[in-house]
């Protein structure tokens, strides 16, 4: 005990001794310690997530760009807050059978849910218990949504840098429903 208190006070980057700072501290058998995520325990902090992805919507393999902000109130929380971009590329064969690419893109706002460590007070924000959020096309060209789409979305599964997310593209009200599922991969 008496060597992690001292751990504690001999790190360069912070005053760890002060009440408004959190953190978790490894020790490995070499009697080395590791801080991990040290920084103002009930400070909002921001999170970027960008990724690329790959998704199956209306039987055809969709490739994505994604990147959501996201927006943590306290470590304590295990909420956040995130508004994002998706740009979906479709390709269709043109009549001198060229390839035509179209791109709709997607603004949506959304909250995420985090677990926390057994033996934490603070959120474990690696653990990922599921996200939800609601989208609007920003640009589109070519057919394959209506200017009137709304997205309704999940991820339903994160490790680390890979997620998988389902999403509902429908006109107004639950018409003309088309569902989706994409694996994005982040950077």
């Amino acid at each position: 005990m008496e060597q992690a208190l001292e751990s504690v006070r001999t790190f360069k980057h912070h005053n760890l001794t002060n009440p408004r700072y959190a953190f978790d501290l490894l020790q490995s058998l070499d009697n080395k310690p590791t801080f991990r995520t040290p920084g103002l325990a009930r400070e909002p902090f921001l999170s970027f997530h960008p990724g690329i992805g790959v998704g199956v919507i209306r039987n055809q393999l969709v490739p994505s760009f994604n990147f959501d902000l996201e927006l943590v109130p306290n470590r304590f929380q295990q909420v956040g807050y995130f508004v994002g971009y998706t740009s979906n590329f479709f390709f269709q064969s043109a009549p001198d059978n060229a390839l035509q690419t179209f791109r709709n893109d997607f603004v949506h706002a959304g909250v995420s849910f985090y677990r926390k460590d057994k033996d934490s007070r603070t959120a474990n924000f690696t653990k990922h218990i599921a996200s939800f959020y609601v989208g609007l096309p920003v640009y589109r060209s070519g057919s394959f949504f209506a200017p009137n789409t709304i997205k309704l979305g999940a991820t339903v599964y994160q490790n680390w840098l890979m997620k998988v997310q389902t999403d509902v593209y429908m006109n107004g009200f639950f018409k003309q429903v088309n569902p989706s599922l994409r694996l994005v991969v982040g950077f």
